[in-house]
């Protein structure tokens, strides 16, 4: 479950602020989180997977507070428990397909096992990328480069998926795909998603949708 409670949060020299009441996700649900550009809902994101820290208030993940944990501590939980799918994909373009959606496992200094292996071989034909496995991605167009993002976001079987705008930029079949991709495997390994999505037909997908500009009026969405 996801639970924040009277959050507040601002940026260092900046007159941002970012104020939420409450908002909770239960296990397994899929959040669509709407709103303008610019109004913090990347930020809200990133709070949720740890990469800032609330101004006051406090965010739980998995029944985990993470306004108590140390820097190993939130390293661990994102590792472990988090995929991210970023809007700007955040690949490493010299490495391969295959290199990019092994990246957490590698980082993580866990040895590369044959389940792992096995997992990316059905995310790749999953995506349609399957021929593509050594290739740069470099070469890649823009959907390839997202759906090689949500493999990556999805190789660790990740408890909680958060998903930024990931079908931005992409035409309309290649955005159904990436939302099937990630709505299908999800399910599959039992992940709860939030997502950042200006798309609306794409909303009668998720069990929940958080319209930000009530919830940062000091709004309760649960």
């Amino acid at each position: 479950m996801i639970h924040v409670q009277d959050l507040e949060f601002r940026y260092r020299a900046s007159p941002f602020l970012l104020a939420i009441g409450e908002l909770k996700i239960a296990a397994r649900q899929h959040a669509a989180i709407t709103g303008q550009s610019g109004c913090g809902k990347t930020t809200l994101l990133r709070l949720l997977s740890g990469l800032e820290m609330p101004t006051v208030g406090s965010v739980a993940v998995d029944n985990q507070e993470l306004t108590g944990c140390n820097d190993r501590q939130l390293r661990l939980l994102r590792n472990q428990k988090i995929g991210h799918v970023f809007q700007d994909y955040r690949l490493i373009e010299y490495l391969s397909i295959r290199d990019n959606i092994l990246l957490p496992v590698t980082l993580s200094a866990e040895p590369v096992a044959e389940s792992h292996r096995v997992w990316l071989e059905e995310l790749c034909q999953a995506t349609g990328i399957d021929q593509l496995p050594n290739h740069a991605v470099a070469t890649l167009s823009r959907g390839e480069l997202q759906r090689v993002a949500v493999c990556r976001a999805l190789i660790r079987k990740p408890a909680y998926l958060f998903a930024d705008e990931p079908t931005a930029s992409l035409d309309p079949e290649n955005s159904e795909r990436v939302w099937d991709l990630l709505f299908c495997q999800a399910d599959r390994i039992g992940s709860t998603i939030v997502a950042v999505t200006h798309e609306r037909s794409s909303l009668k997908r998720f069990d929940q949708v958080v319209d930000f500009a009530q919830l940062v009026a000091g709004g309760s969405n649960g």
